[in-house]
């Protein structure tokens, strides 16, 4: 009777797809379900279902191969070696691939892969709406009022977004209303990915500023993109390509220019609840050599719960041609609520980037 269940038990370990090395120099044989808070799920017929802290895994080895993924990227392995905060990772005889550690999303055998569906053009949508206003009534009557929307669509290979901000500014006393602000700001974006580091992005932009006397300015641009870090917290991209400025004033004739545009974007996470985006583009006039604009936007939120947080948004315009009578920089600060349906995701690169510095 021992002598067949020490067979049984030789033969199920024969059959075992994984073997899973640890640096205490244990062994265990099975099938790797997934990796999990950093716990490694092994499936053994011996042991049963182990939970594996992965900073104790020296070596993964599979007759079948293992599947890794990382940020939206999967290899698959026939080995797996975890060093100085690496995995390395044999994917053919002369064909290695090395990963920061912290990179490693998931762990899986092939016949434990989960069933991704790709969303369609009509899910997978999120986005977020901003609104806020102040009002005083007396001896002078104020009203202070911004909205604002983003929607966004992210899937591992490309990404498109909307977005829109306005403020609205009026006072009026001793019988005399003054606008101090009436400017709305649009556009769209689409990214897609080229390579592990690189992307793509076609863009349209609509300003329209009363006191800039800015009836529209349509843009329509597009270029290269380069990611230059990103962790799960931080991004930093830079971009470079070239636009078409269409302008109608009120109190001039309209302009078309061509431009170059050169920009970066950093996104960071200061915790689950509070994080900060920037962006800043820079637009060289093709037409007329020396004029240029500048676009600048900076929004912090902090998140109350799931659905609702705070916002509030920087918004710089400067330009060295304005329409006469206007003035080069229009400075816009808006606040308030924010109300987010859905979670955006982030648009990754297919393998992971250097890290920012902390």
């Amino acid at each position: 009777m021992r002598k067949l269940a020490l067979i049984l038990l030789v033969a199920l370990c024969a059959n075992a797809s994984d073997v899973v090395y640890l640096k205490n120099g244990d062994r265990i044989s099975g099938s790797v379900e997934k990796l999990s808070d950093s716990k490694l799920l092994v499936k053994s017929a011996v042991m049963g279902e182990v939970k594996i802290d992965l900073g104790q895994v020296e070596h993964v080895a599979s007759d079948k191969g293992i599947i890794i993924a990382s940020n939206g990227e999967t290899y698959t392995a026939k080995e797996m070696n975890f060093a100085d905060s690496h995995a390395n990772l044999s994917i053919t005889e002369t064909h290695a691939v090395s990963l920061p550690q912290v990179a490693v999303t998931n762990i899986y055998s092939p016949e434990n892969a989960p069933v991704v569906h790709e969303p369609s053009a009509w899910n997978g949508w999120s986005g977020s709406i901003d609104a806020g206003m102040s009002a005083a009534r007396g001896n002078t009557q104020t009203t202070n009022l911004n909205l604002g929307f983003r929607a966004a669509r992210t899937t591992q290979d490309d990404q498109i977004t909307f977005g829109m901000t306005s403020l609205f500014a009026e006072s009026t006393a001793t019988g005399q209303t003054i606008t101090s602000a009436n400017a709305i700001h649009g556009g769209a974006r689409y990214d897609r990915n080229v390579s592990n580091n690189a992307f793509t992005f076609a863009l349209t932009n609509f300003d329209s500023d009363q006191l800039q006397n800015l009836d529209l300015r349509t843009v329509v641009g597009g270029g290269m993109g380069l990611r230059v870090a990103q962790t799960e917290k931080a991004s930093f991209n830079f971009f470079t390509g070239a636009s078409m400025n269409d302008e109608a004033f009120s109190t001039q004739p309209d302009r078309r220019t061509g431009e170059l545009l050169t920009g970066q974007e950093f996104n960071m996470k200061f915790s689950p609840r509070a994080g900060l985006s920037q962006h800043l583009m820079f637009f060289p006039n093709l037409t007329d050599r020396g004029e240029y604009r500048i676009a600048f936007d900076s929004t912090a939120t902090l998140k109350f719960n799931s659905w609702l947080g705070w916002q509030s948004t920087l918004t710089n315009m400067y330009i060295t041609n304005p329409a006469p009578g206007a003035h080069n920089n229009d400075l816009l600060l808006t606040t308030g609520i924010r109300v987010m349906l859905g979670s955006e995701g982030q648009f990754k690169p297919r393998l992971k980037m250097p890290t920012l510095a902390n």
